[in-house]
């Protein structure tokens, strides 16, 4: 399936019909590398948390994780329109059952979940950015995932009244939560070591998670200074620090805290192209030291500097 089939949000494409550029296909340089799709199947029951960027990520992987013919097994709980109600943003979705058995849920939160920023009702609607208006989240928002209940069969949405009720099944607790931490919603200050370990504790109260994927940010466009940059590093550094010495009480609350290195990632790609286009200098040799090399890329760890 094309990975952006699910894209609710049209110009966030690079090419295609409705994209910013207008071009019906990425150029043959790109196309020849690019031109795949991917197919996964897994019988975890995960959720993406964060906001547009998450929603992105969603989107794609539940285009992945859904065969041919099965996309009404994909169900938007929650969504605003903008645009002339052209396109919209999901505030609340659920994928299930998806190949392998397992479930794929997206909750749309444009700030780290805190106590401070619990809501008796959170609104799906329109916040502005750069304003910081945020809608905050609720309760409601995740006991309705984790009861939205769903069949086997076509139409996978089942309300209370249904015939088919007794076929149903509860998505019920989530086996691992993604969390895209909304740099940019937030600013750099504000995403503190605090703040990612109470919206770690708060998932695993809320959604029953017992794993937490933390997503490293990458240079992007509310990256604006070398301050800010820097601020990104810094973030990274305790994202990473955090699963590194996370140490869970047995049973109880979450177990396991991993890294998505998707700053790595994408920084990687950006510099490897400025190199390409001769914009960018390798900063260590072939003939430095191995050992100077070393500490060279363990004082850049994961190549934000």
């Amino acid at each position: 399936s094309p990975p952006s089939k699910f894209l609710s949000v049209v110009p966030y494409m690079c090419s295609g019909p409705g994209s910013k550029d207008k071009a019906e296909q990425l150029p043959p340089p790109l196309s020849t590398v690019l031109n795949f799709t991917t197919t996964i199947a897994t019988d975890l029951k995960i959720v993406h948390v964060g906001d547009s960027l998450g929603q992105q990520f969603v989107q794609g992987f539940d285009a992945s994780v859904l065969g041919a013919g099965h996309d009404d097994h994909r169900v938007v709980l929650q969504e605003y329109f903008y645009e002339g109600k052209i396109y919209s943003h999901n505030c609340l979705s659920v994928a299930a059952p998806v190949r392998g058995g397992g479930i794929s849920s997206y909750w749309r939160v444009t700030d780290l979940i805190s106590k401070g920023n619990r809501r008796k009702e959170a609104a799906c609607a329109k916040e502005e950015l750069q304003l910081k208006q945020r809608v905050g989240w609720s309760m409601e928002q995740s006991i309705a995932l984790v009861d939205h209940k769903f069949g086997n069969g076509n139409n996978n949405s089942v309300s209370e009244s249904s015939d088919v009720l007794e076929s149903s099944f509860a998505v019920g607790q989530f086996d691992s939560v993604v969390m895209r931490i909304p740099h940019g919603w937030m600013d750099i200050p504000d995403i503190t070591r605090e703040r990612i370990v109470e919206a770690i504790q708060l998932s695993h109260e809320n959604l029953g998670v017992q794993t937490v994927i933390l997503t490293t940010l990458p240079l992007n466009n509310n990256v604006l200074t070398t301050s800010d940059w820097q601020g990104i590093h810094d973030i990274n550094k305790i994202i990473r620090d955090i699963a590194r010495t996370w140490t869970p009480v047995p049973g109880i609350g979450v177990q396991w805290i991993l890294v998505q290195e998707f700053g790595d990632f994408t920084n990687q790609i950006l510099w490897k192209n400025a190199q390409h286009l001769g914009y960018a200098t390798e900063s260590t040799t072939d003939n430095a030291p191995k050992k100077q090399q070393q500490q060279q890329q363990q004082q850049h760890d994961g190549w934000e500097l």
